[in-house]
């Protein structure tokens, strides 16, 4: 369901990471997307530090408490209200 969520994402022009469905045995597939935290320079791996809506809201990630309107909320004072960024989320 969520590589059709992706796919889905992709047709309508919003930027996803590349994404596949793993084979396997006792289920349909796993969903695999590729990360987007990491790039190659030549041989050397360069991580780019993340950090999560919930870390920056200060929210417990385990108890479901984040709402679309908070997360455009924090997104667009992120961005400064970049439109771009605004539209991707």
């Amino acid at each position: 369901m969520e590589k059709e969520y992706m796919d889905c994402a992709s047709a309508c022009g919003i930027s996803v990471p590349e994404t596949k469905l793993m084979p396997s045995r006792q289920c349909s597939g796993y969903f695999a997307v590729r990360r987007f935290d990491r790039t190659k320079d030549g041989d050397q791996l360069i991580r780019h530090p993340m950090l999560t809506a919930a870390a920056i809201l200060e929210v417990d990630w385990r108890t479901p408490s984040l709402d679309y309107h908070t997360l455009m909320k924090m997104t667009r004072i992120l961005s400064r209200s970049n439109a771009a960024d605004t539209e991707q989320m």
